[in-house]
């Protein structure tokens, strides 16, 4: 989910994964992986602060491009700050993006952070998603 507009959101973007993990006691449970990155003005507020202070300061932001997001029951995951931007791709390349990938067929596919946002998380779920239409398995 991307904030539109040329103004400062209180959150720029916020990237969402399911995922199934085991609780203490072997059970799987299913979870919501949640990556998002502040607007500039909130960013330099955060820096700093201890990754508690973080997590309570950025969890009810959520709320502004999810409102139905369920923050009650949000718990911390890993807090990485990163102080430095990121691009924000031009109109259209997200839909673009979702073609292409819809299109690829092995033996050749592409991977990498252009076809989600560019973070280190997205290349990952990237190469992920290569590797399952090479194989077969996705």
């Amino acid at each position: 989910i991307v904030a539109g507009g040329p103004e400062d959101p209180p959150l720029r973007n916020m990237i969402t994964y399911p995922r199934t993990v085991r609780d203490a006691q072997g059970r799987t449970v299913d979870k919501l992986l949640v990556f998002t990155y502040p607007g500039r003005a909130n960013t330099r507020r955060l820096i700093g602060l201890t990754p508690e202070e973080q997590f309570a300061e950025v969890t009810p932001l959520l709320k502004t491009l999810w409102p139905t997001f369920p923050t009650a029951s949000a718990e911390p995951f890993q807090i990485a700050e990163r102080p430095y931007g990121f691009p924000i791709p031009a109109p259209g390349r997200y839909a673009r993006s979702v073609q292409v990938l819809a299109e690829q067929r092995a033996p050749v596919v592409f991977a990498g952070d252009y076809f989600n946002s560019p973070t280190t998380e997205a290349a990952l779920l990237s190469g992920y998603r290569a590797a399952e239409t090479l194989t077969g398995t996705g």
